[in-house]
């Protein structure tokens, strides 16, 4: 009965996330990677992003929509 409740109480967290992809730019603006991840909204999908050093820029798409995007550093 434990492992039911605690399988319910992740499914549930899964349930008020969104996916986005986080996109990081070469030195041309090309893309060179991008990841998927799960947020429960824009403000922490930006806050995960702005932790990541990146040489050349990244963007943050939520489907079609740009959520955000962070210049190059340096």
């Amino acid at each position: 009965m434990r492992c039911i409740k605690a399988i319910r109480a992740i499914w549930s967290l899964d349930w008020h996330m969104s996916p986005y992809r986080i996109i990081l730019h070469g030195e041309e603006g090309t893309v060179v990677a991008e990841q998927k991840q799960l947020f429960e909204h824009d403000d922490a999908a930006i806050d995960h992003t702005g932790r990541i050093n990146h040489r050349y820029g990244m963007s943050v798409w939520q489907g079609d929509r740009l959520v955000a995007r962070f210049p190059p550093l340096g």
